[in-house]
C-alpha cells in the first residue's frame, strides 16, 4: 500500500490565499540562496548516481557506457526446458558444454533401467521407427516438434537398419546430425536414449505407450490392432504394452492424425477420458502384462503419419515440423567432412574447404520398380526427362550469375543395372561408385546412403524423383540451406 503524500501548510502564505483559486495566488520568489542550495543537492545526487552506476565489483570504476550506441540487447529468457549455462562455460569445449546441458535433464549417468534416471520434476516423450531411413528421420523430427508444443523433453532412439542388414548397426541421431546445433537453433533441449539408459544394459523395462497404428492401420495390415512393429524396443530392451488411440480421435486421409490430437494426451484433463474410451489394450509381449501409457514418458509407436493440417505435409514448404525443426538438423561435422571428400573426388576437383557449385540428381527406382515387371526402362521416366530439368536449373542459375561446367552434375540412385549407369556416364554426368571406393569397408554399411544424402543436400540445384521422400527432403535442404533451385521429375 502506497502512503499518500501529506500536504504541509506553508507559513508564508496568508490564510486568505488558501481560499483563492490556484491561478490567482501570488507567486513566491526564490532567493539566490535557495537556488544555490537546490543546485548543490542536484549535483551531489547526480555524482552519486554516476559513481554507483559505473562502479565494477572487480576493478572499481569503468568507463561510462555509450548511450548513443548501446551494446547488444540482453539475451532472451531461456526455454522452459533449457538448462542454465554453467558459470565456466567459456572454459569448456562445445562437447563439454553439451554434456553439461544433458546432465541437467537426467538424474545422473546412464542407468541399467531408464525409469530411475528420469527426473521426477520433468516430463519426457519418445517414439519408435520402422519406415525406412528418410521416413524415420521425418518421424523423429515430428517427435521433436510434438515435444515443443507439449512442453516435454524428447528422447530420440537410434535409427533402425531397415535398408541395410542388421550387422549395419543402430546409429544414433547424433552420429548423423549435429544435435547440439539443432538444440541451440530451435531452443529445445534434446536427449538420446543412450543419455538415459546404459546402451550395454540388458535389463528388460516395461513401458506403456499409445498406439497410433492400432487406430489407423488397415484391417489387412493390422487385423489385431497391435502397435506398429519396430526393432527399436528390442534394441533398447523394452517390453512395451500398447493402448490404441480412442475411436473419437480425428483421423483424416485414412492414416493421418493431428499433432494436437496427440499433444493433449499428455495432459491429465484429456488423458483420463481417452483411457476410459480406448477399446484396444495390448499386453507387453515378454511379460504378457498390460500397463497404461506412461505419464512421465509419453510414448508413441510411430509418428510418421502425423501432421498439423494436411496429409503428406512435409511436401509443402509451410510444414511446421520442417520449418521449426527439420531444416535446422544439419549434418554431423565428421559425416560432412567425409562426404565433401567424396564429392570432390567424384567431380574431379582438388580437395579444399569449399565445394564447387554443382547440381545433384536423385533418381529413385529400387522398390518403386516392383510394379514394373521385367521392363523397368518402359516403366520409369527416361534419363532425358532428368536431363531436361538439369538444363532448366542451369539456365535459372545462370540468371543468378552462377555458371557451372556441364559435368558438374552428380547423380545418386538405388539403381543397380550397369547398363543404366553407362547411360548416365554417356551424358557426361558423374556418380560415386561406392563399391570401387570401398565405402562400406571403410566406414560401415550405412555410409553409402548417408554420403549420398549429404551430396544431394550440398548442391546449388537439385533434381529429384516424385513420390520419393528422400528426394523431397533433399530438395528442402538445397532450397533452405543453399538458396538453390529444385524440381521433381515424374516417377512414371
Amino acid at each position: 500500500m502506497i502512503t499518500p503524500l501529506k500536504v504541509e501548510e506553508e507559513d508564508d502564505v496568508s490564510s486568505q490565499d488558501d481560499f483563492r483559486p490556484f491561478m490567482q495566488r501570488r507567486p513566491r520568489r526564490l532567493t539566490v540562496a535557495t537556488l544555490l542550495s537546490i543546485l548543490i543537492v542536484v549535483g551531489i545526487v547526480t555524482a552519486a548516481a554516476i559513481f554507483w552506476w559505473t562502479r565494477s565489483p572487480r576493478d572499481g570504476i569503468m568507463s561510462l557506457p555509450n548511450l548513443f550506441h548501446p551494446g547488444p540487447p540482453p539475451p532472451p529468457p531461456p526455454h522452459p526446458h533449457q538448462s542454465p549455462a554453467p558459470p565456466n562455460t567459456k572454459l569448456l569445449s562445445a562437447e563439454q558444454q553439451w554434456k553439461e546441458k544433458v546432465s541437467k535433464l537426467v538424474v545422473g549417468e546412464p542407468t541399467a533401467g531408464f525409469q530411475e534416471n528420469l527426473r521426477p520434476d520433468l516430463q519426457y516423450i519418445t517414439t519408435w521407427v520402422s519406415g525406412g531411413w528418410t521416413n524415420d528421420f521425418m518421424a523423429y523430427i515430428n517427435l521433436i516438434y510434438l515435444a515443443m508444443i507439449s512442453s516435454r523433453i524428447p528422447i530420440i532412439p537410434p535409427f533402425a537398419p531397415s535398408h541395410v542388414s542388421m550387422d549395419g548397426g543402430f546409429p544414433y541421431f547424433s552420429d548423423i546430425f549435429d544435435l547440439p546445433l539443432l538444440s541451440e537453433s530451435i531452443g529445445q533441449v534434446i536427449l538420446e536414449w543412450k543419455d538415459v539408459k546404459n546402451s550395454s544394459s540388458e535389463q528388460r523395462d516395461m513401458l506403456g505407450c499409445w498406439s497410433i497404428w492400432g487406430l489407423v492401420g488397415s484391417e489387412s495390415e493390422n487385423p489385431q490392432k497391435d502397435g506398429r512393429p519396430s526393432m527399436i524396443p528390442w534394441k533398447l530392451h523394452l517390453d512395451v504394452a500398447y493402448t490404441s488411440l480412442p475411436p473419437s480421435t480425428e483421423v483424416f486421409g485414412q492414416l493421418w492424425v493431428k499433432f494436437w490430437s496427440l499433444a493433449k494426451l499428455g495432459f491429465p484433463s484429456h488423458r483420463q477420458p481417452a483411457l476410459a474410451e480406448a477399446v484396444v489394450r495390448r499386453p507387453a509381449p515378454e511379460s504378457q502384462q498390460y500397463i497404461p501409457p506412461d505419464e512421465r514418458l509419453l510414448c508413441w509407436d510411430f509418428l510418421y503419419f502425423v501432421a498439423a493440417q494436411d496429409t503428406d505435409e512435409w511436401w509443402h514448404e509451410w510444414s511446421p515440423a520442417w520449418r521449426f525443426v527439420g531444416k535446422y538438423a544439419r549434418w554431423n561435422k565428421k559425416l560432412e567432412e567425409i562426404a565433401r571428400g567424396y564429392i570432390q573426388r567424384t567431380l574431379g576437383v582438388e580437395e579444399s574447404d569449399t565445394l564447387p557449385p554443382y547440381i545433384a540428381v536423385h533418381i529413385r527406382h529400387g522398390d518403386f520398380g516392383a510394379s514394373c515387371g521385367d521392363n523397368p526402362d518402359e516403366c520409369f521416366r527416361p534419363l532425358s526427362d532428368y536431363e531436361g530439368h538439369v538444363t532448366e536449373i542451369m539456365a535459372s542459375l545462370k540468371l543468378k550469375g552462377i555458371t557451372l561446367p556441364s559435368h558438374h552434375v552428380l547423380v545418386t540412385s538405388d539403381e543397380r543395372r550397369p547398363a543404366w549407369w553407362a547411360q548416365v556416364a554417356a551424358l557426361g554426368w558423374r556418380y560415386t561408385d561406392h563399391v570401387r571406393e570401398k565405402t562400406e569397408d571403410r566406414y560401415g554399411k550405412w555410409y553409402p546412403s548417408l554420403i549420398d544424402a549429404v551430396a544431394q543436400s550440398m548442391g546449388v540445384g537439385f533434381v529429384g524423383t516424385d513420390h520419393s521422400t528422400m528426394s523431397m527432403v533433399a530438395m528442402r535442404r538445397v532450397k533452405d540451406w543453399n538458396g538453390g533451385e529444385g524440381v521433381m521429375t515424374r516417377l512414371w
